[in-house]
């Protein structure tokens, strides 16, 4: 940083010179890997979920939180998850339906 003051008839001017002090672009925060992209996850319109993936093979229900928390829930029958996927309200059905209902892997 410089500075230079100059006085001139009674009048105070303060110049002050900023150099050598841009701060680096900042990384974007990584997602968690289970949101890598092409991870098949589809965003969802909720204040509580961010995004879901369901595996129909495994029956396995993976739920982003908006707080970025990740749960994977086991053995959850597809017609939950297109039911889910239909509920006006996402945050309801999960805290009706699937939380505390199936067994979660954090």
């Amino acid at each position: 940083m410089t500075a230079r003051i100059v006085v001139t008839a009674g009048l105070v001017a303060i110049t002050i010179a900023v150099t050598g002090c841009s701060k680096p672009a900042e990384k974007p925060a990584e997602k968690p890997a289970a949101a890598q992209a092409g991870s098949d996850f589809e965003k969802v319109d909720s204040s509580l979920i961010s995004q879901v993936k369901y595996d129909a093979a495994t029956q396995e229900l993976t739920i982003e939180m908006t707080s970025g928390g990740d749960y994977v829930y086991t053995a959850v029958p597809q017609d939950i998850y297109k039911a889910f996927m239909s509920a006006p309200s996402k945050g309801q059905f999960y805290n009706t339906n699937i939380k505390g209902k199936f067994k979660s892997k954090e």
